[in-house]
Protein backbone atom coordinates (compact mmCIF):
# COMPACT_ATOMS: atom_id res chain seq x y z
CA UNK A 1 0.00 0.00 0.00
CA UNK A 2 1.19 3.35 -1.09
CA UNK A 3 1.98 6.04 1.73
CA UNK A 4 1.14 9.08 1.83
CA UNK A 5 3.30 11.47 2.94
CA UNK A 6 1.91 14.06 4.99
CA UNK A 7 2.65 18.23 5.12
CA UNK A 8 4.55 18.42 8.21
CA UNK A 9 2.08 21.15 9.12
CA UNK A 10 -0.90 19.40 8.55
CA UNK A 11 -2.30 18.70 11.76
CA UNK A 12 -2.56 22.64 12.37
CA UNK A 13 -4.47 23.01 9.19
CA UNK A 14 -7.53 22.68 10.80
CA UNK A 15 -7.15 24.92 13.73
CA UNK A 16 -5.96 27.62 11.18
CA UNK A 17 -8.89 27.16 8.79
CA UNK A 18 -11.45 27.80 12.28
CA UNK A 19 -9.17 30.94 13.18
CA UNK A 20 -9.35 31.81 9.37
CA UNK A 21 -5.21 32.59 9.35
CA UNK A 22 -4.74 30.68 5.68
CA UNK A 23 -1.74 31.83 3.83
CA UNK A 24 -2.76 35.01 1.98
CA UNK A 25 -4.18 35.92 5.72
CA UNK A 26 -1.28 35.81 7.08
CA UNK A 27 1.08 37.56 4.50
CA UNK A 28 -1.12 40.48 4.51
CA UNK A 29 -1.13 40.45 8.66
CA UNK A 30 2.92 39.76 8.29
CA UNK A 31 3.02 42.86 6.50
CA UNK A 32 0.76 44.99 8.60
CA UNK A 33 3.38 44.00 11.60
CA UNK A 34 6.31 44.73 9.47
CA UNK A 35 4.81 48.61 8.70
CA UNK A 36 3.72 48.78 12.49
CA UNK A 37 7.17 47.82 13.57
CA UNK A 38 8.80 50.56 10.86
CA UNK A 39 6.37 53.61 11.94
CA UNK A 40 7.23 52.68 15.61
CA UNK A 41 11.20 52.49 14.41
CA UNK A 42 11.07 56.19 12.91
CA UNK A 43 9.13 57.80 15.90
CA UNK A 44 11.35 55.94 18.37
CA UNK A 45 14.80 56.92 17.35
CA UNK A 46 16.41 59.92 18.44
CA UNK A 47 12.25 61.01 19.99
CA UNK A 48 14.28 62.77 23.21
CA UNK A 49 16.38 64.91 21.38
CA UNK A 50 14.86 65.26 17.99
CA UNK A 51 13.37 67.90 17.68
CA UNK A 52 15.96 69.39 20.08
CA UNK A 53 13.31 72.08 21.52
CA UNK A 54 10.05 71.36 23.34
CA UNK A 55 7.48 74.02 21.85
CA UNK A 56 5.32 75.73 23.93
CA UNK A 57 2.10 73.25 23.79
CA UNK A 58 4.28 70.27 24.24
CA UNK A 59 6.09 71.85 27.27
CA UNK A 60 2.49 72.83 28.77
CA UNK A 61 1.54 69.73 28.20
CA UNK A 62 4.73 68.06 29.67
CA UNK A 63 4.51 70.68 32.77
CA UNK A 64 0.60 69.49 33.76
CA UNK A 65 1.69 65.98 33.43
CA UNK A 66 4.85 66.50 35.78
CA UNK A 67 2.76 68.38 38.08
CA UNK A 68 0.02 65.87 38.34
CA UNK A 69 3.16 63.44 39.40
CA UNK A 70 4.49 66.44 41.95
CA UNK A 71 1.25 66.37 43.74
CA UNK A 72 -0.08 69.36 41.88
CA UNK A 73 -2.86 68.11 39.64
CA UNK A 74 -5.95 70.14 38.03
CA UNK A 75 -8.47 70.57 39.84
CA UNK A 76 -11.12 67.68 40.10
CA UNK A 77 -8.43 65.47 39.04
CA UNK A 78 -9.22 62.60 36.09
CA UNK A 79 -12.25 64.79 35.64
CA UNK A 80 -11.17 68.26 35.37
CA UNK A 81 -9.84 70.54 32.79
CA UNK A 82 -6.16 70.94 31.38
CA UNK A 83 -4.72 74.53 30.53
CA UNK A 84 -6.40 74.48 27.20
CA UNK A 85 -8.91 73.93 28.92
CA UNK A 86 -10.14 69.93 27.51
CA UNK A 87 -10.97 67.29 29.66
CA UNK A 88 -7.60 65.97 31.45
CA UNK A 89 -7.98 62.50 30.98
CA UNK A 90 -5.08 62.66 28.01
CA UNK A 91 -3.00 64.47 30.52
CA UNK A 92 -3.01 61.77 33.45
CA UNK A 93 -2.08 59.27 30.35
CA UNK A 94 0.79 60.70 29.96
CA UNK A 95 1.54 61.09 33.53
CA UNK A 96 1.14 57.47 33.46
CA UNK A 97 3.67 57.28 31.01
CA UNK A 98 5.84 59.28 32.66
CA UNK A 99 6.13 57.64 35.67
CA UNK A 100 6.86 53.84 34.11
CA UNK A 101 9.41 55.44 31.71
CA UNK A 102 11.07 58.37 33.58
CA UNK A 103 10.94 61.63 33.50
CA UNK A 104 12.38 63.03 29.84
CA UNK A 105 11.65 64.40 27.01
CA UNK A 106 11.06 60.83 24.56
CA UNK A 107 8.87 59.93 27.72
CA UNK A 108 6.37 63.12 27.42
CA UNK A 109 6.47 61.85 23.34
CA UNK A 110 6.00 58.71 23.81
CA UNK A 111 1.98 58.44 24.38
CA UNK A 112 1.76 60.15 20.95
CA UNK A 113 4.09 57.79 19.59
CA UNK A 114 1.35 54.88 20.86
CA UNK A 115 -1.71 56.32 19.94
CA UNK A 116 -0.46 56.94 16.01
CA UNK A 117 1.16 53.28 15.83
CA UNK A 118 -1.95 51.64 17.13
CA UNK A 119 -4.01 53.85 14.45
CA UNK A 120 -2.47 51.95 11.78
CA UNK A 121 -4.34 48.76 12.74
CA UNK A 122 -8.35 50.77 12.30
CA UNK A 123 -6.48 52.73 9.51
CA UNK A 124 -5.66 49.34 7.73
CA UNK A 125 -9.23 47.29 8.13
CA UNK A 126 -11.30 50.85 6.93
CA UNK A 127 -9.04 50.88 3.67
CA UNK A 128 -9.38 46.94 3.75
CA UNK A 129 -12.97 47.19 3.48
CA UNK A 130 -12.71 48.60 0.07
CA UNK A 131 -9.29 47.83 -1.30
CA UNK A 132 -7.33 44.61 -1.48
CA UNK A 133 -4.22 43.40 1.15
CA UNK A 134 -1.92 45.49 -1.32
CA UNK A 135 -3.59 48.37 -2.00
CA UNK A 136 -4.81 48.91 2.16
CA UNK A 137 -1.30 47.91 3.30
CA UNK A 138 0.03 50.63 0.60
CA UNK A 139 -2.30 53.07 1.67
CA UNK A 140 -0.76 52.18 5.52
CA UNK A 141 2.64 52.63 4.47
CA UNK A 142 2.14 56.43 3.28
CA UNK A 143 0.10 57.12 6.48
CA UNK A 144 3.28 55.93 8.85
CA UNK A 145 5.70 57.96 6.94
CA UNK A 146 3.30 61.15 6.48
CA UNK A 147 5.48 64.39 7.15
CA UNK A 148 1.94 65.66 9.04
CA UNK A 149 1.38 62.73 10.82
CA UNK A 150 4.42 61.98 11.85
CA UNK A 151 5.40 65.72 13.42
CA UNK A 152 2.70 65.42 15.94
CA UNK A 153 3.11 61.88 16.18
CA UNK A 154 6.33 62.51 17.69
CA UNK A 155 4.90 65.52 19.99
CA UNK A 156 4.22 65.43 23.56
CA UNK A 157 0.70 66.64 22.60
CA UNK A 158 -2.66 64.61 22.63
CA UNK A 159 -4.03 65.82 19.68
CA UNK A 160 -2.84 62.92 17.57
CA UNK A 161 -4.68 60.66 19.52
CA UNK A 162 -8.45 61.93 17.64
CA UNK A 163 -6.67 60.10 15.01
CA UNK A 164 -6.65 56.28 16.84
CA UNK A 165 -10.47 57.38 18.35
CA UNK A 166 -11.80 58.61 15.24
CA UNK A 167 -10.86 55.40 12.95
CA UNK A 168 -11.57 53.41 15.57
CA UNK A 169 -15.26 54.53 16.02
CA UNK A 170 -15.66 54.82 12.17
CA UNK A 171 -14.73 51.20 12.15
CA UNK A 172 -16.84 50.05 14.85
CA UNK A 173 -19.93 51.65 13.30
CA UNK A 174 -19.82 50.75 9.83
CA UNK A 175 -18.97 46.81 11.47
CA UNK A 176 -22.05 47.70 13.33
CA UNK A 177 -24.32 48.62 10.02
CA UNK A 178 -22.95 45.66 8.22
CA UNK A 179 -24.42 43.40 11.29
CA UNK A 180 -27.45 44.68 11.54
CA UNK A 181 -27.45 44.41 7.69
CA UNK A 182 -26.88 41.01 7.45
CA UNK A 183 -28.06 39.46 10.66
CA UNK A 184 -31.15 41.08 10.56
CA UNK A 185 -30.87 41.65 14.07
CA UNK A 186 -29.42 44.35 16.41
CA UNK A 187 -25.38 44.16 17.46
CA UNK A 188 -25.45 46.18 20.26
CA UNK A 189 -21.86 45.54 21.35
CA UNK A 190 -20.81 46.80 18.09
CA UNK A 191 -22.85 49.85 18.76
CA UNK A 192 -21.62 50.36 22.63
CA UNK A 193 -17.85 49.95 21.61
CA UNK A 194 -18.59 52.74 18.94
CA UNK A 195 -19.94 55.11 22.10
CA UNK A 196 -16.89 54.17 23.70
CA UNK A 197 -14.83 55.25 21.21
CA UNK A 198 -16.13 58.48 20.63
CA UNK A 199 -16.34 59.28 24.38
CA UNK A 200 -12.46 58.59 24.40
CA UNK A 201 -12.74 61.03 21.57
CA UNK A 202 -14.36 63.73 24.11
CA UNK A 203 -11.71 62.87 26.57
CA UNK A 204 -9.19 64.21 24.52
CA UNK A 205 -8.06 67.41 22.05
CA UNK A 206 -11.21 69.69 20.90
CA UNK A 207 -11.59 68.42 17.58
CA UNK A 208 -12.22 64.93 19.46
CA UNK A 209 -15.65 66.51 19.84
CA UNK A 210 -16.72 66.34 16.43
CA UNK A 211 -15.77 62.13 15.98
CA UNK A 212 -19.41 61.80 17.81
CA UNK A 213 -21.78 64.14 16.32
CA UNK A 214 -19.89 63.14 12.93
CA UNK A 215 -21.43 59.32 13.27
CA UNK A 216 -24.68 61.00 14.77
CA UNK A 217 -25.13 63.09 11.48
CA UNK A 218 -24.52 59.79 9.03
CA UNK A 219 -28.01 58.27 10.97
CA UNK A 220 -30.23 60.27 8.49
CA UNK A 221 -28.77 59.05 5.62
CA UNK A 222 -28.73 55.64 7.04
CA UNK A 223 -32.24 55.53 8.21
CA UNK A 224 -33.34 56.44 4.33
CA UNK A 225 -30.64 53.54 2.86
CA UNK A 226 -31.91 50.62 5.14
CA UNK A 227 -35.17 49.01 4.19
CA UNK A 228 -38.00 48.41 5.87
CA UNK A 229 -39.35 49.42 9.77
CA UNK A 230 -37.61 46.93 11.60
CA UNK A 231 -34.79 47.74 10.38
CA UNK A 232 -34.72 51.27 10.84
CA UNK A 233 -36.02 50.78 14.56
CA UNK A 234 -32.85 48.30 15.08
CA UNK A 235 -30.96 51.42 13.70
CA UNK A 236 -33.07 53.96 15.92
CA UNK A 237 -32.12 50.95 18.82
CA UNK A 238 -28.43 51.15 18.25
CA UNK A 239 -27.66 54.98 17.89
CA UNK A 240 -29.64 54.78 21.42
CA UNK A 241 -27.27 51.96 22.89
CA UNK A 242 -24.23 54.45 21.15
CA UNK A 243 -25.25 57.38 22.81
CA UNK A 244 -25.96 56.37 25.96
CA UNK A 245 -22.73 54.17 26.49
CA UNK A 246 -21.10 57.73 25.51
CA UNK A 247 -22.66 59.80 27.89
CA UNK A 248 -22.44 57.14 30.53
CA UNK A 249 -18.58 57.16 30.12
CA UNK A 250 -18.68 61.16 29.48
CA UNK A 251 -20.77 61.73 32.50
CA UNK A 252 -18.41 62.33 35.44
CA UNK A 253 -16.45 64.53 32.65
CA UNK A 254 -19.82 65.88 31.73
CA UNK A 255 -20.84 67.04 34.72
CA UNK A 256 -18.03 68.98 35.75
CA UNK A 257 -18.10 70.82 32.10
CA UNK A 258 -21.87 71.94 33.28
CA UNK A 259 -20.43 73.41 36.27
CA UNK A 260 -17.75 75.29 34.22
CA UNK A 261 -19.66 75.81 31.08
CA UNK A 262 -17.79 78.98 30.41
CA UNK A 263 -14.32 78.27 31.29
CA UNK A 264 -14.28 75.12 29.15
CA UNK A 265 -15.44 76.60 25.92
CA UNK A 266 -12.87 80.12 26.46
CA UNK A 267 -10.53 78.42 23.81
CA UNK A 268 -13.16 77.04 21.39
CA UNK A 269 -14.81 80.60 21.48
CA UNK A 270 -11.50 82.28 21.04
CA UNK A 271 -10.72 80.69 18.07
CA UNK A 272 -13.95 80.35 16.21
CA UNK A 273 -14.44 82.72 13.33
CA UNK A 274 -18.19 83.53 14.31
CA UNK A 275 -16.25 86.02 17.11
CA UNK A 276 -13.97 87.50 14.56
CA UNK A 277 -14.99 91.56 13.14
CA UNK A 278 -14.36 90.02 9.71
CA UNK A 279 -17.14 87.41 10.07
CA UNK A 280 -19.25 90.18 11.86
CA UNK A 281 -18.73 92.58 9.23
CA UNK A 282 -19.14 90.11 5.98
CA UNK A 283 -20.54 86.69 7.45
CA UNK A 284 -21.16 85.18 3.70
CA UNK A 285 -17.79 86.31 2.48
CA UNK A 286 -15.60 85.22 5.24
CA UNK A 287 -17.50 81.76 5.12
CA UNK A 288 -16.83 81.27 1.58
CA UNK A 289 -13.16 82.16 2.08
CA UNK A 290 -12.54 79.83 4.68
CA UNK A 291 -14.20 76.93 2.88
CA UNK A 292 -11.89 77.74 -0.24
CA UNK A 293 -8.73 78.28 1.64
CA UNK A 294 -9.07 75.46 3.53
CA UNK A 295 -10.28 72.79 0.63
CA UNK A 296 -7.37 73.92 -1.28
CA UNK A 297 -4.81 73.60 1.26
CA UNK A 298 -4.28 70.02 0.76
CA UNK A 299 -3.04 70.07 -2.76
CA UNK A 300 -2.07 73.94 -3.14
CA UNK A 301 1.16 75.16 -2.19
CA UNK A 302 -0.22 78.79 -2.08
CA UNK A 303 -1.65 78.36 1.12
CA UNK A 304 0.04 79.93 4.24
CA UNK A 305 -0.10 77.40 6.84
CA UNK A 306 1.14 77.48 10.53
CA UNK A 307 5.19 77.18 10.52
CA UNK A 308 5.07 75.61 13.58
CA UNK A 309 3.33 72.21 12.45
CA UNK A 310 3.62 71.92 8.77
CA UNK A 311 6.73 73.64 6.31
CA UNK A 312 4.84 76.79 4.86
CA UNK A 313 4.75 77.31 0.72
CA UNK A 314 3.91 73.50 1.08
CA UNK A 315 0.72 71.26 -0.12
CA UNK A 316 -0.30 69.77 3.35
CA UNK A 317 0.08 66.22 1.09
CA UNK A 318 2.46 65.34 -1.33
CA UNK A 319 1.82 66.13 -5.01
CA UNK A 320 1.37 62.13 -5.81
CA UNK A 321 -0.54 61.51 -2.37
CA UNK A 322 -2.67 64.33 -2.99
CA UNK A 323 -3.78 63.54 -6.63
CA UNK A 324 -4.12 59.47 -4.95
CA UNK A 325 -6.53 61.58 -2.76
CA UNK A 326 -8.73 63.61 -5.60
CA UNK A 327 -8.91 60.57 -7.63
CA UNK A 328 -10.62 58.86 -4.54
CA UNK A 329 -13.12 61.49 -4.00
CA UNK A 330 -14.33 61.44 -7.46
CA UNK A 331 -14.58 57.65 -7.68
CA UNK A 332 -16.43 57.65 -4.11
CA UNK A 333 -19.14 59.63 -6.09
CA UNK A 334 -19.60 57.31 -8.78
CA UNK A 335 -22.79 55.15 -8.20
CA UNK A 336 -21.18 52.09 -10.16
CA UNK A 337 -19.49 50.83 -6.48
CA UNK A 338 -22.17 48.11 -4.43
CA UNK A 339 -24.30 48.96 -1.65
CA UNK A 340 -21.56 48.67 1.00
CA UNK A 341 -18.68 50.09 -0.81
CA UNK A 342 -21.02 53.22 -1.60
CA UNK A 343 -22.15 53.61 2.36
CA UNK A 344 -18.54 53.37 3.64
CA UNK A 345 -17.20 55.99 1.44
CA UNK A 346 -20.26 58.11 2.04
CA UNK A 347 -19.54 57.94 5.99
CA UNK A 348 -16.00 59.21 5.42
CA UNK A 349 -17.34 62.12 3.18
CA UNK A 350 -19.80 62.86 6.48
CA UNK A 351 -16.67 62.11 9.19
CA UNK A 352 -14.61 64.11 6.93
CA UNK A 353 -16.47 66.93 6.51
CA UNK A 354 -17.77 67.25 10.26
CA UNK A 355 -14.82 67.17 11.58
CA UNK A 356 -12.75 69.79 8.88
CA UNK A 357 -15.28 71.95 9.31
CA UNK A 358 -15.93 72.43 12.48
CA UNK A 359 -12.00 72.52 13.45
CA UNK A 360 -10.65 74.64 10.43
CA UNK A 361 -13.66 76.36 8.37
CA UNK A 362 -14.64 77.63 11.30
CA UNK A 363 -11.72 78.75 13.11
CA UNK A 364 -9.38 81.16 12.63
CA UNK A 365 -5.73 80.91 11.30
CA UNK A 366 -6.24 78.16 9.22
CA UNK A 367 -5.40 75.87 7.48
CA UNK A 368 -3.84 74.90 11.03
CA UNK A 369 -1.75 71.62 10.90
CA UNK A 370 -2.60 70.21 14.31
CA UNK A 371 -6.08 70.76 14.64
CA UNK A 372 -6.44 68.92 10.95
CA UNK A 373 -4.39 65.96 12.36
CA UNK A 374 -7.02 64.16 13.46
CA UNK A 375 -9.16 63.83 10.10
CA UNK A 376 -5.65 63.61 7.95
CA UNK A 377 -6.01 59.36 7.87
CA UNK A 378 -9.23 60.03 5.78
CA UNK A 379 -7.79 61.73 3.22
CA UNK A 380 -5.18 58.65 3.32
CA UNK A 381 -8.68 56.67 2.69
CA UNK A 382 -9.44 57.85 -0.41
CA UNK A 383 -6.35 57.63 -1.79
CA UNK A 384 -6.44 54.05 -0.93
CA UNK A 385 -9.97 54.01 -2.48
CA UNK A 386 -8.57 55.74 -5.92
CA UNK A 387 -5.30 53.51 -5.97
CA UNK A 388 -7.89 50.37 -6.08
CA UNK A 389 -9.66 51.95 -8.95
CA UNK A 390 -6.02 51.70 -10.93
CA UNK A 391 -5.95 48.56 -9.31
CA UNK A 392 -8.56 46.97 -10.68
CA UNK A 393 -7.91 48.86 -13.90
CA UNK A 394 -4.61 46.97 -14.29
CA UNK A 395 -6.53 43.61 -13.51
CA UNK A 396 -7.64 44.14 -17.42
CA UNK A 397 -4.61 44.12 -18.48
CA UNK A 398 -2.47 41.21 -19.74
CA UNK A 399 -0.18 39.88 -16.50
CA UNK A 400 2.76 41.39 -17.61
CA UNK A 401 1.26 44.64 -17.56
CA UNK A 402 -0.53 44.42 -14.62
CA UNK A 403 2.53 42.95 -12.33
CA UNK A 404 4.86 45.87 -14.17
CA UNK A 405 1.95 48.23 -12.83
CA UNK A 406 1.76 46.73 -9.67
CA UNK A 407 5.55 46.86 -9.08
CA UNK A 408 5.44 50.57 -10.04
CA UNK A 409 2.77 51.52 -7.66
CA UNK A 410 4.93 49.92 -4.87
CA UNK A 411 7.70 51.85 -5.84
CA UNK A 412 5.81 54.84 -6.04
CA UNK A 413 4.67 54.75 -2.20
CA UNK A 414 7.93 53.28 -1.14
CA UNK A 415 9.02 56.74 -2.42
CA UNK A 416 7.15 58.78 -1.25
CA UNK A 417 7.34 57.55 1.92
CA UNK A 418 10.95 57.54 2.33
CA UNK A 419 11.05 61.25 0.86
CA UNK A 420 8.23 62.21 3.37
CA UNK A 421 10.68 61.15 6.31
CA UNK A 422 13.51 62.63 4.77
CA UNK A 423 11.76 66.08 4.33
CA UNK A 424 10.85 65.99 7.53
CA UNK A 425 14.69 65.11 9.41
CA UNK A 426 15.34 67.89 6.91
CA UNK A 427 12.46 70.77 8.24
CA UNK A 428 13.13 70.02 11.93
CA UNK A 429 16.68 70.12 11.75
CA UNK A 430 16.22 73.83 9.60
CA UNK A 431 17.48 76.38 11.99
CA UNK A 432 14.56 78.54 10.58
CA UNK A 433 12.40 75.86 12.25
CA UNK A 434 13.72 75.83 15.17
CA UNK A 435 12.96 79.55 15.61
CA UNK A 436 9.48 79.52 14.48
CA UNK A 437 9.04 77.20 17.73
CA UNK A 438 9.84 80.16 20.03
CA UNK A 439 9.28 80.03 23.08
CA UNK A 440 10.84 76.95 23.63
CA UNK A 441 12.98 74.38 26.05
CA UNK A 442 16.12 72.92 24.62
CA UNK A 443 16.75 69.17 25.24
CA UNK A 444 20.00 70.33 27.01
CA UNK A 445 17.83 72.43 29.40
CA UNK A 446 15.11 70.12 30.08
CA UNK A 447 16.34 68.51 32.99
CA UNK A 448 16.85 72.27 34.85
CA UNK A 449 13.60 73.02 33.80
CA UNK A 450 11.72 70.11 35.01
CA UNK A 451 13.29 70.25 38.19
CA UNK A 452 11.96 73.93 38.17
CA UNK A 453 8.71 72.50 37.38
CA UNK A 454 8.53 69.94 39.68
CA UNK A 455 9.47 72.51 42.73
CA UNK A 456 6.73 74.17 42.00
CA UNK A 457 4.16 71.90 41.84
CA UNK A 458 5.36 70.32 45.48
CA UNK A 459 5.50 73.32 46.95
CA UNK A 460 2.07 74.54 45.27
CA UNK A 461 3.21 76.98 43.33
CA UNK A 462 1.77 79.10 40.27
CA UNK A 463 2.80 76.87 36.67
CA UNK A 464 6.47 78.08 34.91
CA UNK A 465 5.34 79.79 31.71
CA UNK A 466 7.30 78.75 28.79
CA UNK A 467 8.13 82.44 27.61
CA UNK A 468 8.61 83.57 31.22
CA UNK A 469 11.21 80.57 31.65
CA UNK A 470 13.11 81.72 28.07
CA UNK A 471 13.25 84.99 29.50
CA UNK A 472 14.95 84.29 32.42
CA UNK A 473 17.13 81.44 30.69
CA UNK A 474 18.02 83.30 26.45
CA UNK A 475 18.51 80.40 24.03
CA UNK A 476 22.55 80.01 23.26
Amino acid sequence: MRTVERHPFARYEALLARLTLRWPCWRAYAALGAIVALGLAVRLVHLGTFPDTLNPDEADFTQDALRILNGAPRENGLFGFDWTPEPALSIYQMAAVIRVAGVSIAAARLTSVLFSVAAFIPFYLLARRQARPWVALLATLLLATNLWFLNFSRSAWNNVQVSFWLLAATLLFLRAIDELQRRQRLPALLFAATGAACAFGLYGYFAGRAVLFALLACGPLLLWRVRGSDQRLRLCAGYAVLIGVAALLFAPEGVYIARHWEGFNSRAGSVLIVSSPEFKADPLGTLSAQVVKNAVAVWDSGVNNNPRYTPVGEPLLPRLVGLAVLFGMVISLRRAYRKRREIDATVWWIVLLVGWGTTEVLTRNTPDGARGVAWMPVLLLFAALGTERVAQWLDQRPVQVARAGTLGLWAIGLYTGVADVRHYLEWQANPATRELRQPYVTTAEFGQWAAEVEARAQGHRDVLNTGEWRNSHPAT
